[in-house]
Protein backbone atom coordinates (compact mmCIF):
# COMPACT_ATOMS: atom_id res chain seq x y z
CA UNK A 1 0.00 0.00 0.00
CA UNK A 2 2.79 2.38 0.87
CA UNK A 3 4.51 1.54 -2.42
CA UNK A 4 1.31 2.39 -4.34
CA UNK A 5 1.09 5.78 -2.60
CA UNK A 6 4.73 6.54 -3.40
CA UNK A 7 4.29 5.63 -7.07
CA UNK A 8 1.10 7.78 -7.26
CA UNK A 9 2.94 10.78 -5.83
CA UNK A 10 5.77 10.34 -8.35
CA UNK A 11 3.23 10.29 -11.20
CA UNK A 12 1.64 13.49 -9.93
CA UNK A 13 4.93 15.31 -9.58
CA UNK A 14 6.51 14.01 -12.78
CA UNK A 15 3.71 13.10 -15.19
CA UNK A 16 4.45 10.47 -17.82
CA UNK A 17 1.97 9.91 -20.66
CA UNK A 18 1.46 7.11 -23.12
CA UNK A 19 0.63 7.61 -26.81
CA UNK A 20 0.63 4.91 -29.50
CA UNK A 21 2.82 2.72 -27.34
CA UNK A 22 5.26 5.53 -26.59
CA UNK A 23 5.74 7.24 -23.30
CA UNK A 24 7.25 10.66 -22.77
CA UNK A 25 7.59 12.89 -19.77
CA UNK A 26 6.32 16.44 -20.21
CA UNK A 27 9.89 17.67 -20.40
CA UNK A 28 10.69 15.19 -23.17
CA UNK A 29 7.49 16.23 -24.96
CA UNK A 30 8.52 19.90 -24.83
CA UNK A 31 11.95 19.04 -26.22
CA UNK A 32 10.22 17.07 -28.99
CA UNK A 33 8.09 20.14 -29.77
CA UNK A 34 11.24 22.27 -29.84
CA UNK A 35 13.02 19.88 -32.23
CA UNK A 36 10.30 20.42 -34.88
CA UNK A 37 10.64 24.21 -34.68
CA UNK A 38 13.26 26.59 -36.03
CA UNK A 39 13.86 29.26 -33.40
CA UNK A 40 13.33 32.95 -34.10
CA UNK A 41 15.93 35.75 -34.11
CA UNK A 42 15.86 36.06 -30.32
CA UNK A 43 16.64 32.36 -29.79
CA UNK A 44 13.98 32.23 -27.11
CA UNK A 45 13.65 28.46 -27.21
CA UNK A 46 17.36 28.04 -26.50
CA UNK A 47 16.33 28.32 -22.85
CA UNK A 48 14.37 25.11 -23.25
CA UNK A 49 17.39 23.16 -22.10
CA UNK A 50 17.27 20.43 -19.48
CA UNK A 51 20.98 20.90 -18.70
CA UNK A 52 20.89 24.64 -18.14
CA UNK A 53 17.40 24.66 -16.58
CA UNK A 54 16.40 21.22 -15.30
CA UNK A 55 12.91 22.36 -14.26
CA UNK A 56 10.84 22.74 -17.46
CA UNK A 57 8.24 24.73 -15.52
CA UNK A 58 10.71 27.65 -15.54
CA UNK A 59 11.15 27.60 -19.33
CA UNK A 60 9.96 30.53 -21.43
CA UNK A 61 6.24 30.43 -22.23
CA UNK A 62 5.48 27.59 -19.81
CA UNK A 63 3.11 27.79 -16.85
CA UNK A 64 2.71 24.82 -14.55
CA UNK A 65 0.32 23.83 -11.82
CA UNK A 66 1.34 21.05 -9.45
CA UNK A 67 4.43 20.45 -11.64
CA UNK A 68 2.27 19.82 -14.73
CA UNK A 69 2.19 22.07 -17.79
CA UNK A 70 -1.13 23.87 -18.10
CA UNK A 71 -0.13 26.69 -20.47
CA UNK A 72 2.20 26.88 -23.48
CA UNK A 73 2.45 30.33 -25.06
CA UNK A 74 5.19 30.95 -27.63
CA UNK A 75 3.28 33.48 -29.73
CA UNK A 76 4.93 36.26 -31.74
CA UNK A 77 8.46 34.81 -31.70
CA UNK A 78 8.90 34.42 -35.48
CA UNK A 79 9.09 30.65 -35.13
CA UNK A 80 8.95 28.38 -38.18
CA UNK A 81 8.60 24.66 -38.65
CA UNK A 82 5.75 22.34 -37.71
CA UNK A 83 3.78 21.20 -34.68
CA UNK A 84 5.18 17.96 -33.31
CA UNK A 85 2.80 15.11 -32.46
CA UNK A 86 4.62 15.00 -29.11
CA UNK A 87 2.36 17.83 -27.98
CA UNK A 88 -0.15 15.08 -27.16
CA UNK A 89 1.84 14.22 -24.03
CA UNK A 90 0.92 17.57 -22.41
CA UNK A 91 -2.41 16.11 -21.38
CA UNK A 92 -3.14 18.72 -18.69
CA UNK A 93 -2.65 21.62 -21.09
CA UNK A 94 -5.41 24.23 -20.84
CA UNK A 95 -3.95 27.03 -22.97
CA UNK A 96 -2.00 26.61 -26.23
CA UNK A 97 -0.98 29.72 -28.16
CA UNK A 98 1.32 29.53 -31.17
CA UNK A 99 -0.05 32.70 -32.76
CA UNK A 100 1.86 35.18 -34.91
CA UNK A 101 4.62 32.91 -36.14
CA UNK A 102 5.32 31.26 -39.50
CA UNK A 103 4.57 27.68 -38.52
CA UNK A 104 3.26 25.53 -41.35
CA UNK A 105 2.03 22.12 -42.44
CA UNK A 106 -1.07 20.22 -41.35
CA UNK A 107 -1.85 19.92 -37.67
CA UNK A 108 -1.23 16.58 -35.96
CA UNK A 109 -4.34 14.57 -35.11
CA UNK A 110 -2.79 13.93 -31.71
CA UNK A 111 -4.08 17.34 -30.61
CA UNK A 112 -7.27 15.48 -29.74
CA UNK A 113 -5.42 14.07 -26.72
CA UNK A 114 -5.50 17.50 -25.09
CA UNK A 115 -8.83 16.89 -23.37
CA UNK A 116 -8.36 19.72 -20.84
CA UNK A 117 -7.62 22.37 -23.50
CA UNK A 118 -9.75 25.49 -23.20
CA UNK A 119 -7.86 28.02 -25.34
CA UNK A 120 -6.35 27.14 -28.73
CA UNK A 121 -4.85 30.08 -30.65
CA UNK A 122 -3.00 29.19 -33.85
CA UNK A 123 -3.76 32.45 -35.66
CA UNK A 124 -1.45 34.22 -38.10
CA UNK A 125 0.60 31.24 -39.26
CA UNK A 126 0.84 29.17 -42.46
CA UNK A 127 -1.00 26.02 -41.42
CA UNK A 128 -2.64 24.06 -44.24
CA UNK A 129 -5.08 21.23 -44.83
CA UNK A 130 -8.67 20.76 -43.72
CA UNK A 131 -9.88 21.73 -40.27
CA UNK A 132 -8.91 18.74 -38.09
CA UNK A 133 -11.87 16.53 -37.23
CA UNK A 134 -10.03 15.67 -34.03
CA UNK A 135 -10.81 19.14 -32.66
CA UNK A 136 -14.35 17.90 -32.02
CA UNK A 137 -12.95 15.65 -29.29
CA UNK A 138 -11.65 18.60 -27.24
CA UNK A 139 -14.94 19.10 -25.45
CA UNK A 140 -13.64 21.67 -22.93
CA UNK A 141 -12.59 24.06 -25.71
CA UNK A 142 -13.85 27.62 -25.20
CA UNK A 143 -11.67 29.72 -27.52
CA UNK A 144 -10.66 28.54 -31.01
CA UNK A 145 -8.73 31.01 -33.20
CA UNK A 146 -7.36 29.82 -36.55
CA UNK A 147 -7.39 33.24 -38.24
CA UNK A 148 -4.95 34.01 -41.06
CA UNK A 149 -3.85 30.57 -42.12
CA UNK A 150 -4.32 28.46 -45.25
CA UNK A 151 -6.91 25.98 -44.00
CA UNK A 152 -9.23 24.70 -46.70
CA UNK A 153 -12.42 22.69 -47.02
CA UNK A 154 -15.63 23.07 -45.03
CA UNK A 155 -16.46 23.47 -41.36
CA UNK A 156 -16.97 19.88 -40.16
CA UNK A 157 -20.40 19.01 -38.78
CA UNK A 158 -18.70 17.27 -35.87
CA UNK A 159 -17.66 20.69 -34.56
CA UNK A 160 -21.22 20.82 -33.24
CA UNK A 161 -19.83 18.83 -30.31
CA UNK A 162 -17.91 21.90 -29.15
CA UNK A 163 -20.86 23.12 -27.14
CA UNK A 164 -18.79 25.21 -24.74
CA UNK A 165 -17.25 27.42 -27.43
CA UNK A 166 -17.47 31.12 -26.62
CA UNK A 167 -15.16 32.32 -29.41
CA UNK A 168 -14.79 30.90 -32.93
CA UNK A 169 -12.46 32.73 -35.32
CA UNK A 170 -11.75 31.20 -38.73
CA UNK A 171 -11.16 34.47 -40.62
CA UNK A 172 -8.85 34.75 -43.62
CA UNK A 173 -8.49 31.15 -44.72
CA UNK A 174 -9.56 29.24 -47.85
CA UNK A 175 -12.70 27.71 -46.38
CA UNK A 176 -15.83 27.20 -48.46
CA UNK A 177 -19.27 25.63 -48.36
CA UNK A 178 -22.15 26.78 -46.23
CA UNK A 179 -21.96 27.97 -42.66
CA UNK A 180 -23.41 25.03 -40.70
CA UNK A 181 -26.74 25.60 -38.98
CA UNK A 182 -25.30 24.32 -35.70
CA UNK A 183 -23.35 27.58 -35.39
CA UNK A 184 -26.65 29.21 -34.46
CA UNK A 185 -27.24 26.56 -31.79
CA UNK A 186 -24.01 27.12 -29.84
CA UNK A 187 -25.47 28.44 -26.61
CA UNK A 188 -22.28 29.94 -25.18
CA UNK A 189 -20.98 31.61 -28.35
CA UNK A 190 -20.33 35.34 -27.98
CA UNK A 191 -17.82 36.03 -30.80
CA UNK A 192 -17.92 34.65 -34.35
CA UNK A 193 -15.44 35.53 -37.10
CA UNK A 194 -15.66 33.83 -40.51
CA UNK A 195 -14.64 36.72 -42.77
CA UNK A 196 -12.47 36.57 -45.89
CA UNK A 197 -13.30 33.04 -46.96
CA UNK A 198 -15.55 31.63 -49.68
CA UNK A 199 -18.57 30.70 -47.61
CA UNK A 200 -21.81 30.62 -49.58
CA UNK A 201 -25.49 30.00 -48.94
CA UNK A 202 -27.64 31.41 -46.16
CA UNK A 203 -26.52 32.69 -42.81
CA UNK A 204 -27.78 30.31 -40.06
CA UNK A 205 -31.23 31.61 -39.20
CA UNK A 206 -30.85 30.90 -35.48
CA UNK A 207 -27.82 33.15 -35.18
CA UNK A 208 -28.46 35.47 -32.26
CA UNK A 209 -31.06 33.31 -30.54
CA UNK A 210 -28.63 32.38 -27.75
CA UNK A 211 -28.80 36.00 -26.55
CA UNK A 212 -25.01 36.13 -25.97
CA UNK A 213 -23.44 37.11 -29.30
CA UNK A 214 -21.61 40.43 -29.09
CA UNK A 215 -19.29 40.22 -32.13
CA UNK A 216 -20.06 38.88 -35.63
CA UNK A 217 -17.85 39.20 -38.70
CA UNK A 218 -19.01 37.37 -41.84
CA UNK A 219 -17.67 39.95 -44.27
CA UNK A 220 -16.14 39.27 -47.68
CA UNK A 221 -17.75 35.95 -48.50
CA UNK A 222 -20.48 35.09 -51.03
CA UNK A 223 -23.35 34.66 -48.59
CA UNK A 224 -26.91 35.02 -49.86
CA UNK A 225 -30.38 35.35 -48.37
CA UNK A 226 -31.45 37.48 -45.46
CA UNK A 227 -29.73 38.69 -42.31
CA UNK A 228 -31.23 36.58 -39.49
CA UNK A 229 -34.07 38.37 -37.71
CA UNK A 230 -32.94 37.28 -34.20
CA UNK A 231 -29.95 39.62 -34.51
CA UNK A 232 -32.36 42.54 -34.16
CA UNK A 233 -33.24 41.22 -30.70
CA UNK A 234 -29.76 40.13 -29.57
CA UNK A 235 -29.14 42.63 -26.77
CA UNK A 236 -25.41 42.05 -26.22
CA UNK A 237 -24.61 42.63 -29.93
CA UNK A 238 -21.90 45.26 -30.23
CA UNK A 239 -20.21 44.80 -33.61
CA UNK A 240 -21.83 43.45 -36.78
CA UNK A 241 -19.83 43.13 -40.01
CA UNK A 242 -21.43 41.49 -43.06
CA UNK A 243 -20.14 43.72 -45.86
CA UNK A 244 -19.17 42.45 -49.30
CA UNK A 245 -21.61 39.58 -49.66
CA UNK A 246 -24.80 39.01 -51.68
CA UNK A 247 -27.24 39.41 -48.80
CA UNK A 248 -30.72 40.65 -49.66
CA UNK A 249 -34.08 41.48 -48.10
CA UNK A 250 -34.33 44.04 -45.30
CA UNK A 251 -32.21 44.91 -42.28
CA UNK A 252 -33.58 43.16 -39.15
CA UNK A 253 -36.07 45.22 -37.18
CA UNK A 254 -34.75 46.55 -33.91
CA UNK A 255 -31.07 46.38 -34.93
CA UNK A 256 -30.42 50.12 -34.54
CA UNK A 257 -32.18 50.14 -31.18
CA UNK A 258 -29.76 47.70 -29.53
CA UNK A 259 -28.18 49.65 -26.69
CA UNK A 260 -24.78 47.93 -26.86
CA UNK A 261 -24.33 48.34 -30.61
CA UNK A 262 -21.16 50.26 -31.57
CA UNK A 263 -20.34 49.34 -35.19
CA UNK A 264 -22.42 48.16 -38.16
CA UNK A 265 -21.12 47.50 -41.67
CA UNK A 266 -23.56 45.93 -44.13
CA UNK A 267 -22.18 47.66 -47.21
CA UNK A 268 -21.84 46.15 -50.69
CA UNK A 269 -24.77 43.77 -50.54
CA UNK A 270 -28.23 43.68 -52.16
CA UNK A 271 -30.24 44.81 -49.13
CA UNK A 272 -33.62 46.41 -49.78
CA UNK A 273 -36.36 48.18 -47.86
CA UNK A 274 -36.23 51.04 -45.40
CA UNK A 275 -33.89 51.48 -42.46
CA UNK A 276 -35.93 51.59 -39.27
CA UNK A 277 -34.58 54.13 -36.78
CA UNK A 278 -36.86 54.87 -33.86
CA UNK A 279 -36.52 57.46 -31.10
CA UNK A 280 -34.84 54.91 -28.83
CA UNK A 281 -31.54 54.24 -30.58
CA UNK A 282 -28.14 52.73 -29.90
CA UNK A 283 -26.57 55.67 -28.09
CA UNK A 284 -23.10 54.07 -28.25
CA UNK A 285 -23.17 53.52 -32.01
CA UNK A 286 -20.04 54.94 -33.64
CA UNK A 287 -20.28 53.78 -37.26
CA UNK A 288 -23.01 52.98 -39.78
CA UNK A 289 -21.79 51.71 -43.16
CA UNK A 290 -24.59 50.76 -45.57
CA UNK A 291 -22.94 51.67 -48.89
CA UNK A 292 -23.93 50.20 -52.24
CA UNK A 293 -27.17 48.42 -51.47
CA UNK A 294 -30.73 49.01 -52.69
CA UNK A 295 -32.04 50.65 -49.53
CA UNK A 296 -34.79 53.24 -49.79
CA UNK A 297 -36.92 55.55 -47.69
CA UNK A 298 -36.00 58.71 -45.83
CA UNK A 299 -33.65 59.65 -43.04
CA UNK A 300 -35.87 60.28 -40.01
CA UNK A 301 -35.20 63.08 -37.50
CA UNK A 302 -34.28 60.37 -34.99
CA UNK A 303 -30.96 60.01 -36.85
CA UNK A 304 -29.85 62.87 -34.63
CA UNK A 305 -30.18 60.67 -31.53
CA UNK A 306 -27.03 58.71 -32.39
CA UNK A 307 -24.99 61.02 -30.19
CA UNK A 308 -21.77 58.98 -30.42
CA UNK A 309 -21.85 58.52 -34.20
CA UNK A 310 -18.57 59.20 -36.02
CA UNK A 311 -19.18 57.62 -39.44
CA UNK A 312 -22.45 57.84 -41.39
CA UNK A 313 -21.87 56.26 -44.80
CA UNK A 314 -24.99 55.56 -46.88
CA UNK A 315 -23.74 56.17 -50.43
CA UNK A 316 -24.94 54.21 -53.44
CA UNK A 317 -28.54 53.56 -52.38
CA UNK A 318 -32.00 54.92 -53.21
CA UNK A 319 -32.63 57.06 -50.15
CA UNK A 320 -34.87 60.05 -50.77
CA UNK A 321 -36.47 62.97 -48.94
CA UNK A 322 -34.83 66.00 -47.38
CA UNK A 323 -31.85 65.95 -45.08
CA UNK A 324 -33.12 66.32 -41.48
CA UNK A 325 -31.87 69.29 -39.48
CA UNK A 326 -31.22 66.90 -36.62
CA UNK A 327 -28.02 65.82 -38.41
CA UNK A 328 -26.60 68.89 -36.69
CA UNK A 329 -26.90 67.02 -33.36
CA UNK A 330 -24.22 64.50 -34.36
CA UNK A 331 -21.41 66.44 -32.73
CA UNK A 332 -18.92 63.56 -32.94
CA UNK A 333 -19.41 62.97 -36.66
CA UNK A 334 -16.18 63.03 -38.67
CA UNK A 335 -17.36 61.43 -41.94
CA UNK A 336 -20.70 61.76 -43.71
CA UNK A 337 -21.20 60.22 -47.15
CA UNK A 338 -24.72 60.37 -48.57
CA UNK A 339 -23.63 60.48 -52.21
CA UNK A 340 -25.39 58.74 -55.11
CA UNK A 341 -28.87 58.77 -53.61
CA UNK A 342 -32.00 60.82 -54.35
CA UNK A 343 -32.01 63.29 -51.48
CA UNK A 344 -33.60 66.64 -52.32
CA UNK A 345 -34.15 70.02 -50.73
CA UNK A 346 -31.56 72.27 -49.14
CA UNK A 347 -28.46 71.44 -47.14
CA UNK A 348 -29.31 72.11 -43.47
CA UNK A 349 -27.55 75.07 -41.88
CA UNK A 350 -27.22 72.92 -38.79
CA UNK A 351 -24.42 71.07 -40.58
CA UNK A 352 -22.26 73.91 -39.31
CA UNK A 353 -22.61 72.47 -35.79
CA UNK A 354 -20.43 69.51 -36.73
CA UNK A 355 -17.02 70.69 -35.60
CA UNK A 356 -15.32 67.29 -36.01
CA UNK A 357 -16.21 66.79 -39.67
CA UNK A 358 -13.27 65.91 -41.91
CA UNK A 359 -15.10 64.44 -44.90
CA UNK A 360 -18.41 65.50 -46.48
CA UNK A 361 -19.79 63.90 -49.65
CA UNK A 362 -23.31 64.82 -50.74
CA UNK A 363 -22.62 64.47 -54.46
CA UNK A 364 -24.97 62.97 -57.06
CA UNK A 365 -28.25 63.83 -55.37
CA UNK A 366 -31.02 66.33 -56.15
CA UNK A 367 -30.09 68.93 -53.55
CA UNK A 368 -31.01 72.54 -54.36
CA UNK A 369 -30.86 76.03 -52.91
CA UNK A 370 -27.80 77.85 -51.66
CA UNK A 371 -24.87 76.18 -50.02
CA UNK A 372 -24.90 77.28 -46.36
CA UNK A 373 -21.61 79.02 -45.47
CA UNK A 374 -21.66 77.12 -42.17
CA UNK A 375 -20.81 73.89 -43.99
CA UNK A 376 -17.09 74.73 -43.76
CA UNK A 377 -17.19 75.65 -40.07
CA UNK A 378 -15.23 72.57 -39.06
CA UNK A 379 -11.53 73.31 -38.78
CA UNK A 380 -10.97 69.59 -39.38
CA UNK A 381 -12.58 69.62 -42.82
CA UNK A 382 -10.35 68.17 -45.56
CA UNK A 383 -12.71 66.98 -48.30
CA UNK A 384 -15.96 68.55 -49.50
CA UNK A 385 -17.87 67.10 -52.45
CA UNK A 386 -21.18 68.70 -53.41
CA UNK A 387 -20.96 67.99 -57.14
CA UNK A 388 -23.81 66.85 -59.41
CA UNK A 389 -26.70 68.50 -57.62
CA UNK A 390 -28.88 71.55 -58.36
CA UNK A 391 -27.19 73.96 -55.96
CA UNK A 392 -27.26 77.66 -56.78
CA UNK A 393 -25.83 80.93 -55.47
CA UNK A 394 -22.28 82.22 -55.24
CA UNK A 395 -19.15 80.68 -53.78
CA UNK A 396 -18.09 83.58 -51.57
CA UNK A 397 -18.24 81.23 -48.56
CA UNK A 398 -15.43 79.09 -49.94
CA UNK A 399 -12.02 79.56 -48.32
CA UNK A 400 -8.65 77.90 -48.70
CA UNK A 401 -8.87 75.83 -45.56
CA UNK A 402 -10.22 72.74 -47.32
CA UNK A 403 -7.78 70.45 -49.13
CA UNK A 404 -10.21 69.03 -51.69
CA UNK A 405 -13.37 70.68 -52.98
CA UNK A 406 -15.65 69.51 -55.77
CA UNK A 407 -18.69 71.67 -56.50
CA UNK A 408 -18.88 70.91 -60.22
CA UNK A 409 -22.11 70.30 -62.16
CA UNK A 410 -24.27 72.72 -60.19
CA UNK A 411 -25.66 76.17 -60.97
CA UNK A 412 -23.19 78.19 -58.93
CA UNK A 413 -21.70 81.52 -59.83
CA UNK A 414 -18.93 83.83 -58.70
CA UNK A 415 -15.22 84.38 -59.22
CA UNK A 416 -12.48 81.99 -58.22
CA UNK A 417 -10.41 84.99 -57.21
CA UNK A 418 -12.33 84.87 -53.94
CA UNK A 419 -10.71 81.55 -53.23
CA UNK A 420 -7.32 81.51 -54.93
CA UNK A 421 -5.61 84.26 -52.83
CA UNK A 422 -6.10 82.03 -49.79
CA UNK A 423 -4.03 79.26 -51.32
CA UNK A 424 -0.47 79.02 -50.17
CA UNK A 425 2.50 77.84 -52.21
CA UNK A 426 4.04 78.59 -55.53
CA UNK A 427 4.93 76.67 -58.65
CA UNK A 428 4.53 72.92 -58.40
CA UNK A 429 3.35 73.18 -54.79
CA UNK A 430 0.48 75.34 -55.95
CA UNK A 431 -0.28 72.88 -58.74
CA UNK A 432 -0.47 70.07 -56.19
CA UNK A 433 -2.89 72.13 -54.12
CA UNK A 434 -5.05 73.06 -57.09
CA UNK A 435 -5.12 69.51 -58.39
CA UNK A 436 -7.51 68.66 -55.58
CA UNK A 437 -9.86 71.53 -56.40
CA UNK A 438 -12.44 70.81 -59.10
CA UNK A 439 -14.84 73.57 -60.12
CA UNK A 440 -16.00 73.42 -63.74
CA UNK A 441 -18.76 75.89 -62.88
CA UNK A 442 -19.01 77.61 -66.26
CA UNK A 443 -16.70 78.79 -69.00
CA UNK A 444 -15.97 82.16 -67.40
CA UNK A 445 -14.88 80.56 -64.14
CA UNK A 446 -12.84 77.98 -66.03
CA UNK A 447 -11.05 80.85 -67.81
CA UNK A 448 -10.53 82.58 -64.43
CA UNK A 449 -8.92 79.40 -63.12
CA UNK A 450 -6.35 79.19 -65.92
CA UNK A 451 -5.54 82.93 -65.93
CA UNK A 452 -5.06 83.13 -62.19
CA UNK A 453 -3.06 79.92 -62.13
CA UNK A 454 -0.69 81.25 -64.82
CA UNK A 455 -0.32 84.51 -62.88
CA UNK A 456 0.63 82.59 -59.73
CA UNK A 457 3.32 80.67 -61.61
Amino acid sequence: MQLFIIISLICLLFPVHFNNGRKLSEQEALLGIKSAITDGPYNTLSYWNSTMQPDHCTWYGIICSNSSVISLDVSNLNLSGTVSPDIAFLTNLQNLSLAQNTLSGPLPSSLSSLKALRVLDLSDNHFTGPLPLSFSEILELRHLDLTQNNFSGEIPECFSQLRRLTTLFLNENNLHGSIPEFIGDLQELNALGLSDNNFSGRVPQKLGTNGKLSYIDLSRNVLTGNIPEPLGRCRPLSQLYMQHNLLNESIPKGLFGLLNLTDVDLGDNLLTGEVEIHDSVAVNLKSIFLSNNQLSGTLPPSIGNFSALQFLVLDGNSFTGSLPREIGNLHNLCTIDLSSNSFYGSIPRESGNLQQLAYIDLSSNNLSGKIPPQITNSTMLMRLNLSRNHLAGDISWLTGGVDAVDISYNMLQGALSVFLPNLRGEGDNLLLKLSWVVYALDRKLSDDYHLLFQAKR
